[in-house]
């Protein structure tokens, strides 16, 4: 038998299950300036989005049925035994409590953001991802697996799960964390850049994108099949034969002095201030080619480039560009550019 219940402006209708209260609404509910929200409410058909409220609790246990958006509810305690089939985004919550609840269960994203919390709970279930750059996080669980990603950059982990499995991305960036763990599964993409980290696996089995710029990288894995690769700033020296991108190539201020003859199609090559002295025969950039203040002396007889061919600061003169290597076209050369120019 359904009825109604008033929540703040809201009448929403309500049924009884052996549980509790059921909430239905065919769209999501969203509650603004409420103080007090029904305790013996159990399940919620919709995703609920709260908001300017000084709401202190809400019921234990409590289900969602789609996403929990909290902002600007700085009192609000989450409950024990809370569950949500979406996403729980608490980026802008202005929460201060210090901790999760126990047995949160997170059927999409966990979204974290500038939230007191500084570890997350060793039982926490989150099906997706886990996203929360820049927080005060500091300890994550003793093992972890999502199928989507982990961002925890900017943050104060010193320390990954092992075993950690993320079927997307693993974003560390700017972390102290100066290894990663023996037992990894990375799907798509891994960022380790600003990081102390020395040692990659001897596989990655990516797709994605590779970032170790900024990084204590000094060798890269053999055979990587990527999207883009970024070593700015690091002491690399060789790309191993072998590599292959579909995306883009970022060795700024780099040692790497050639490229491996695999790599001869990318999207853009930026090269500043690296060591490049030798690019591959047949190379297509399709968009921008960055060479500048580099100390290469030639130009492959056949290369193309879809955008801008940044040439300041070489020793490169307008007899060495040649033309695109297909359409016969004059390459469009920038003489002038240079970093901090």
């Amino acid at each position: 038998m359904q009825r109604t219940i008033q929540i703040g402006d809201l009448e929403l209708r309500a049924s009884d299950s052996p549980e509790g209260v059921v909430l239905h609404s065919q769209d999501s509910i969203s509650l603004v300036g409420i103080d007090a929200f029904p305790m013996t409410v159990r399940r919620i058909e919709a995703s609920l989005h709260l908001h300017s409220s000084t709401l202190r609790e809400l019921p234990s246990p409590l289900m969602v049925m789609g996403d929990l958006l909290v902002e600007s509810c700085p009192d609000l305690v989450l409950p024990d035994h809370l569950e949500v089939s979406g996403d729980l985004i608490l980026t802008n919550s202005g929460m201060t409590s210090a901790e999760l609840p126990r047995g949160l269960v997170v059927g999409g994203a966990l979204s974290i953001g500038d939230c007191a919390f500084r570890e997350l709970p060793a039982d926490l279930r989150v099906a997706r991802s886990i996203v929360a750059g820049g927080s005060k996080l500091e300890r994550l669980p003793a093992a972890l697996s999502l199928s989507g990603s982990l961002d925890i950059r900017d943050t104060a982990v010193t320390r990954l799960p092992d075993p950690l499995s993320v079927g997307s991305a693993l974003v560390i960036r700017n972390c102290a964390i100066d290894e990663l763990p023996r037992t990894l599964s990375v799907g798509e993409s891994l960022d380790v850049g600003g990081t102390p980290i020395r040692h990659l696996p001897k596989s990655l089995p990516m797709f994605g994108d590779l970032y170790v710029d900024g990084s204590k990288v000094e060798t890269l894995p053999d055979n990587l099949r990527l999207g883009s690769l970024n070593i700015s700033d690091t002491a690399i020296r060789e790309i191993p034969p072998g590599t292959t991108l579909s995306g883009s190539l970022f060795a700024l201020n780099a040692p790497v002095r050639e490229l491996p003859a695999s790599m001869t199609e990318l999207q853009d090559l930026v090269l500043t201030g690296s060591a490049m002295a030798r690019l591959p025969e047949g190379l297509a950039v399709n968009g921008s080619l960055v060479l500048a203040d580099t100390p290469i002396q030639s130009l492959p007889r056949k290369m193309s480039v879809g955008g801008t061919l940044f040439l300041g600061g070489t020793r490169l003169q307008p007899k060495d560009v040649p033309r695109h290597q297909k359409t016969k076209a004059v390459l469009d050369v920038n003489w002038e550019w240079r970093p901090g120019a």
